[in-house]
């Protein structure tokens, strides 16, 4: 059979492995950019918020003892300075002040910041402002903490590298094997999907996958088949055919119009089982009852209900109890008949026995000729015979196929052919 050549498969090695490691690290790297990011901007909020708290504390404590005393005094605490109407502020605090109500953080031109919290006293506005420049750790432990932040995303992203890199070669070790199983042979019938999978995607894959294999190399060897048998088969009731028709008509005997009628009637039988073996539904397998086969097939046997010898010869079925296998109906159909057929045609006798048991089928029929030495080997026929030998190798064609074995035993008086589905 000459080899299925699929297209050279080239794929990077690992290329999967390497995405998913990819994948998760980038992630764990984007979650503690952005989890540090939080973390700074927390501390810097609640940094903000206590220098805030001071102030407004302040302010609430100037105010009520100057309800109490009715003294403005100055703010307790050194680094708080208390201005009347802006006085001894830059004036675009004042404007920006205006601009935002709810601002109370302000930044002088050489980088200090101050907090600013607004109250009225007799109608008199003051402004505390509270010079934190000196008390803000964020600014100075700012690098510090970026190096450590930096250091914990490393960790992470190195701690789940290994973690995907092993996760990632456990889950994508069936599909590389998957791969490999495809890709290292050039021929496709040489391609053998094996091994356990896991019960996922992957395992589905990998069993359709096998599924399409089988499928596609039982189709191709039905196909070379079908063309073999074709060629070796038909060829030689064709061509017997034609060199009777090539002879005048006056020079044609009564023994070539039989043996023309011999040919077309083996080529019409040839051809149909050609075609039953060459259909994918030849592969389809059901559960069947034998006997009740057999008997349909001689109740709608052609030769032996219609023709004169047929009708003459007398069946007898032995059968202890019906027989089932696991089988394609169309083709034992077509093999049962083929056999029927060709009993009909060459017994010398009136009787026919069929015997059936769980392992075989045996079909025994008197035969007073001399049998050829090759009886399942095409073409082989016996020493009386018009035809041109091929049904015995038909019937070993379609026996091949069920998985049946055809054994022949022939003598001068009686000719036993076994079908052995017991192998």
């Amino acid at each position: 059979m000459k080899p299925i050549n699929k297209p050279a498969l080239t794929a990077k090695s690992g290329s999967i492995n390497t995405a998913i490691s990819k994948l998760l690290v980038s992630v764990v790297l984007i979650i503690t950019l952005f989890y540090s990011t939080l973390l700074l901007i927390y501390s810097w909020v609640v940094e903000d918020n206590i220098f805030n708290r001071q102030v407004m504390d302040e302010a609430a404590y100037i105010q009520e003892v100057y309800k109490a005393t009715g003294e403005i005094v100055q703010p307790r605490s050194s680094y708080m300075t208390l201005h009347l109407n802006w006085q001894g502020l830059p004036p675009q605090f004042k404007k920006e002040k205006q601009q935002k109500p709810d601002k109370v953080e302000f930044d002088y031109p050489d980088g200090r910041t101050i907090h600013l919290q607004l109250f009225t006293i007799e109608n008199q506005t003051y402004v505390l402002s509270a010079d934190v420049a000196g008390f803000e750790v964020s600014r100075d432990f700012l690098p510090r903490i970026l190096w450590m932040l930096a250091l914990l995303s490393l960790c992470c992203c190195l701690v789940v590298a290994v973690v995907a890199i092993f996760k990632a070669r456990r889950i994508t070790h069936p599909l590389n094997r998957l791969a490999e199983q495809v890709s290292k042979h050039q021929r496709i019938e040489d391609i053998q999907v094996q091994g356990h999978y896991p019960n996922n995607e992957i395992g589905t894959l990998a069993a359709r996958i096998k599924d399409a294999f089988e499928r596609l190399v039982q189709a191709w060897a039905r196909e070379a088949n079908f063309t073999k048998d074709v060629s070796h088969e038909i060829r030689t009731p064709v061509t017997i055919a034609k060199n009777l028709l090539a002879k005048p008509f006056s020079e044609v005997s009564q023994s070539d119009w039989h043996t023309l009628h011999d040919a077309n009637l083996r080529l019409e039988q040839t051809t149909e089982i050609l075609l039953a073996l060459a259909r994918n539904e030849s592969t389809k397998l059901s559960n069947t009852n034998l006997t009740q086969l057999l008997e349909q097939c001689l109740l709608q046997n052609t030769d032996v209900n219609l023709s004169s010898k047929g009708q003459d010869i007398e069946f007898e079925i032995e059968a202890e109890q019906d027989v089932y296998q696991t089988i394609n109906e169309n083709l034992v159909s077509i093999l049962f008949n083929n056999v029927l057929s060709n009993i009909v045609h060459y017994t010398s006798g009136k009787s026919v026995t069929i015997k059936i048991t769980c392992n075989d089928i045996t079909f025994t029929n008197a035969y007073h000729q001399t049998p050829p030495t090759e009886l399942l080997k095409s073409g082989e026929k016996g020493q009386n015979s018009q035809g041109i030998g091929h049904g015995l190798s038909l019937v070993k064609r379609i026996s091949d196929v069920c998985g049946w074995q055809v054994l022949v035993s022939a003598t001068k008086k009686h000719f036993v052919l076994t079908l052995n589905f017991d192998k």
